[in-house]
């Protein structure tokens, strides 16, 4: 990971697990086509009060695992897919805000 501690995963036609267990993670790209990207981010740090993480997910599958102690903001585009947040982001007493921005196509996002 740079300096800046952006994730930027890319899964043609393959499947991608990764876990982020960084000090100071500053959102990123996720793109997923014909296949799965599965990030955990359970044990991270967020390094200020907010990140954005873009998906663009087509005819594939990404599942995201956020830390407990951030709250989660969808701002996604559905065509055809399916969104679900099983994340337990009340937002009461978070003080950090992961918002997860872009499109998913045929294809679902998974907030665990």
């Amino acid at each position: 990971m740079n300096e800046t501690q952006k994730i930027r995963i890319t899964s043609v036609f393959n499947d991608i697990r990764r876990k982020i267990t960084v000090p100071d993670f500053d959102g990123g790209y996720i793109t997923s086509v014909l296949g799965s990207a599965d990030l955990d981010m359970r044990e991270a740090k967020m390094k200020g009060t907010e990140a954005v993480l873009e998906i663009t997910n087509i005819l594939s599958s990404t599942y995201i695992y956020p830390a407990a102690d951030w709250d989660v903001r969808l701002e996604l585009t559905e065509i055809a897919g399916n969104v679900k947040d099983h994340h337990e982001n009340a937002g009461k007493g978070k003080k950090r805000l992961l918002r997860i921005t872009g499109i998913t196509v045929l294809g679902d996002v998974f907030i665990r």
